[in-house]
């Protein structure tokens, strides 16, 4: 996994957990489930990936940071929860 964060740009790919990175250019919506746990949908993948509110609000900063720069990437319309 290490090789992969170093070979892969930081500013595209988030580990979200040990064995998970995640192309953050793929994100189409947050969904909050419950207090401690969220749904990420991906462009290409029907199943969802759970992650942390912990991970969540790390991805939102993310996602924030990426609007503010002008990145082609729209993370406010990525980080908008889905119906």
């Amino acid at each position: 996994m290490s090789q992969w964060e170093q070979e892969l740009p930081a500013l595209t790919f988030h580990k979200i957990s040990r064995r998970l990175l995640l192309n953050m250019r793929r994100i189409q919506g947050l969904v909050v489930q419950d207090r401690e746990n969220a749904a990420i949908h991906c462009a290409g993948r029907q199943e969802t990936l759970l992650v942390s509110r912990v991970e969540l609000r790390r991805i939102r900063q993310w996602l924030e940071l990426a609007g503010e720069e002008g990145d082609e990437f729209s993370p406010r319309k990525a980080a908008s929860d889905r119906p």
